[in-house]
């Protein structure tokens, strides 16, 4: 799963809908799916304010409305 997240990170990638759903085993490899929401970004700080995402699993910022990396 780690693997996983730096890679997204070492290519600017944001997710924006990582869920248990999202997270697939298949013989003992663990790989993320579902990237319909994510996001390229053109820098590692680059804000963004777009409300994406399954609710039950969004992060604080989004519902307050908050920029996120």
């Amino acid at each position: 799963m780690l693997k996983a997240f730096k890679y997204l990170h070492a290519n600017k990638i944001v997710h924006r809908d990582l869920k248990p759903a999202n997270i697939l085993l298949h013989n003992y490899s663990i790989k993320i799916g579902d990237l319909g929401f994510s996001k390229i970004t053109e820098h590692h700080e680059q804000m963004l304010e777009s409300i994406v995402g399954t609710p039950l699993y969004m992060s604080p910022q989004i519902f307050d409305r908050q920029g996120y990396t």
